[in-house]
């Protein structure tokens, strides 16, 4: 493989990890008001419920604190993921450029 495979196949690796983090916690299919109805709740969903449930007058139950703890675990294994990408994947990636002295921004000629 050459180095501008090496370059698309790194950046494209890092792509695919952040999207499918993104997809574990936000759902990003999303668009209208209807469409929670044809696509699962993702975690952020579920921590603004829990948010909603535990917001009255009356002091969290047990449950509501193990629904916590689940999702906050749940959580953790993204930003742990995410934590690994932008600590290895990106920093190689930014060598592999460097490596490859491809500028930052390529402008096209105007002629």
């Amino acid at each position: 493989a050459g180095l501008d495979e090496d370059l698309t196949e790194s950046a494209n690796a890092i792509k695919k990890t952040i999207t499918e983090i993104e997809n574990e916690i936000l759902q990003t299919k999303s668009k209208s008001s209807q469409d929670p109805l044809n696509f699962p709740v993702k975690l952020n969903d579920k921590i603004a419920a829990l948010v909603f449930q535990v917001d009255s007058d009356f002091a969290p139950t047990h449950q509501s604190y193990d629904v916590f703890e689940h999702l906050k675990k749940l959580l953790d294994v993204q930003l742990a993921r995410l934590e690994t990408v932008l600590e290895d994947d990106v920093p190689g990636f930014n060598d592999l450029v460097a490596d490859a002295s491809v500028p930052a921004i390529v402008l096209d000629d105007p002629e």
